[in-house]
C-alpha cells in the first residue's frame, strides 16, 4: 500500500492542482468579461500564492515525518494549499483619503 501511495499520489496531486488552477482561471475570465467597469484587476483577489507556500511548508514537514519522502509531502501540501487558498477570497480594500 505504501508503494502505491508513493507512486500514484504525486500524479494525483498534480492532476488535482491542474484542475483547480483551470477552474480558477476560468471563473476569473468569466468575471472579467461580465464586469463593465474600467478598473484593471491585478489578480489579487484570493490567497493562492500564500496557500501554496504554507501548504508546501506543512506538506514537507508531514511528508518527512509520515512517509520519509519530501517530494511526496510537497506535492500533497501544495495541492491542498492551492485548493484552500483559491477558496478564500480577500476583502475589498476601500481607498482612504
Amino acid at each position: 500500500m505504501l508503494d502505491f501511495m508513493e507512486a500514484a499520489l504525486p500524479w494525483i496531486a498534480i492532476g488535482l492542482s491542474m484542475i483547480i488552477a483551470g477552474m480558477s482561471s476560468k471563473s476569473r475570465k468569466a468575471k472579467a468579461s461580465s464586469e463593465t467597469t474600467d478598473v484593471k484587476k491585478d489578480g489579487k483577489e484570493n490567497y493562492i500564492a500564500v496557500g501554496m507556500c504554507v501548504g508546501m511548508s506543512i506538506g514537507m514537514l508531514l511528508g518527512q515525518l509520515l512517509y520519509n519522502n519530501l517530494a511526496l509531502g510537497m506535492c500533497i501540501g501544495m495541492s491542498i494549499g492551492l485548493a484552500a487558498g483559491s477558496s478564500i477570497k480577500k476583502k475589498k480594500e476601500t481607498p482612504t483619503v
